[in-house]
């Protein structure tokens, strides 16, 4: 059964067309060289419409996979069985989003709010691209001549890294938030930094470090902006030399 009929999953004429104009997606999201808005993550804003992080994550992402593997499926009743490789490839696209869509936002130990628009994005990106992925893996793209002896170790090796460096981050933030933590020194404060976040500065006025409005792991944190956290937050040992500095000064 078709969810939408020669569209989900496409009939090849369509399939050609969605393949046609994904590729003119970038100039769609050129949009956001216009603005600064971007309502979820550091730069999550105030709305009655937000919805929960963690959840908004998990409705935006998850489509993608489920989207893919219902294409593929789908397509089996018309044309032949895609060769192994094509299945291989469709299973660590899975693997990916298994872990992006469900594991990560139960692993953050937080996540800021998101406006319903960016899930709309996220779903018109992820239709594409499912549908996109999923016809070729199908079987309606040409024949696959990558070399997975060279292409999976790599994708292996990338996938462990993101895993790893994401843990990083979320262990930074856990030691930021920790109740113990020492107090920031009241010879500092902060102000608005103009882009959703905040400046610490020191008595004399002079800008400590500036640390962005959100706080998740899977919205592109970097161990800059986790270590910046942990000065103005006071947490971990970095945090209690910094503060133990600024009081002397």
């Amino acid at each position: 059964m078709s969810l939408l009929q020669d569209w989900v999953p496409p009939s090849p004429g369509n399939w050609s067309l969605i393949v046609t104009t994904f590729t003119y997606f970038p100039v769609i999201t050129a949009v956001q060289w216009l603005t600064a808005y971007y309502p979820m993550g550091k730069t999550s804003t105030t709305s009655c419409l937000n919805i929960p992080g963690k959840l908004a994550w998990v409705l935006m992402e998850l489509p993608a996979p489920l989207l893919l593997v219902y294409t593929m499926t789908g397509l089996r009743a018309t044309i032949p069985a895609p060769p192994k490789e094509n299945l291989i490839l469709a299973g660590i696209y899975v693997t990916h989003y298994v872990y992006r869509a469900l594991l990560a936002p139960v692993l953050n130990p937080s996540m800021s709010p998101i406006h319903p628009i960016v899930i709309l994005g996220a779903w018109v990106f992820n239709f594409f691209n499912a549908i996109s992925l999923g016809g070729h893996l199908a079987g309606l793209g040409p024949t696959l001549t990558t070399r997975l002896a060279l292409g999976l170790p790599i994708w292996a090796l990338g996938f462990a890294g993101t895993i790893t460096h994401d843990e990083i981050l979320r262990r930074g933030r856990r030691a930021a938030s920790k109740s113990d933590a020492p107090a920031k020194s009241a010879d500092t404060h902060t102000v608005p930094d103009g882009h959703g976040g905040e400046k610490t500065r020191g008595a004399a006025g002079k800008e400590l470090c500036c640390c962005g409005g959100g706080d998740d792991v899977a919205e592109g944190d970097s161990d800059e902006e986790v270590v910046c956290r942990e000065v103005s937050g006071g947490g971990g040992e970095m945090g209690s030399a910094t503060w133990a500095g600024i009081n002397q000064i």
